[in-house]
């Protein structure tokens, strides 16, 4: 079955947890300054250590019947990046071959879908979210998913998402006022969830690794079936095997 076909008979898909903490902790291997988790897919090191945390999240999403989803770690290799960097023109091309993550903007998200539409490749978008229902930029998330629904037709994206934040957040997101329309919550698919409730400023000034219990982040995550369709479940900041262990046994099987 396709991609496309099992996704719109409500297949729900595992996505990866947690890269760059853990090639950090785990491995040893710190994000470049310029093309951050780049790097490390010009290094025999860093293709091992890649290939065995997608390795042991695959598993996981075998074990319980789930399709398994990667995204690709090479999103920040634009051009002036990768030449700052000294790397070669190969890795901008990585670059421009797969999705982006972590959209803060919705011009930005709307090029992205522009260009991705008449590819006739399935894809999804995922927003960087606040808790108060918006983008960083301002944009509530209803009025930026109309809004690219009604540019990208007729090829929208097979739905959106969020990433780099907690569940419990999103449910307060998706409980805003201006994202209460039940056709836009329809298109809401996916989340890839913090497993700490902290805001991204938070995170980013902490000095130590952040992290909460798996089946609290898993029942969290799972519970914002109460208010869109989510079919998309996957880790971010602070996860690691253990929470997409807890979280595939909630939605998978």
């Amino acid at each position: 079955m396709s991609y496309s076909s099992a996704f719109a008979q409500g297949q729900r898909f595992l996505l990866e947890g947690a890269l760059g903490e853990r090639l950090k902790r785990e491995y040893g291997l710190a994000p470049d300054p310029q093309v951050g988790l780049a790097r490390h897919c010009t290094t025999p090191e860093g293709r091992a250590a890649l290939g065995a945390l997608w390795g042991q999240y695959a598993a996981i999403a075998h074990r319980h019947g789930l399709p398994f989803l990667a995204t690709t770690p090479t999103r920040r290799g634009d051009r002036d990046r990768v030449q700052e960097a000294g790397l070669t023109g190969a890795l901008l091309q990585e670059n421009v071959r797969f999705y982006a993550a972590l959209l803060p903007t919705l011009p930005e998200a709307t090029g992205l879908a522009r260009a991705m539409g008449p590819t006739g490749l399935p894809y999804l978008l995922s927003f960087t979210l606040r808790r108060e229902g918006c983008l960083p930029d301002g944009t509530p998330l209803a009025q930026a998913i109309a809004a690219i629904d009604a540019a990208t037709a007729p090829h929208p994206p097979l739905g959106y998402m969020t990433n780099c934040i907690h569940p419990r957040f999103v449910y307060e997101a998706l409980s805003a006022p201006d994202n209460q329309d039940p056709g836009i919550r329809a298109r809401f698919v996916g989340i890839q969830g913090n497993a700490a409730p902290l805001t991204h400023e938070q995170l980013q000034s902490a000095t130590d690794l952040l992290t909460s219990d798996p089946v609290s982040f898993a029942r969290d995550s799972a519970a914002l079936g109460e208010l869109a369709p989510l079919q998309v479940f996957g880790g971010c900041c602070g996860t690691d095997g253990r929470h997409l262990e807890q979280l595939a046994g909630m939605v998978g099987d």
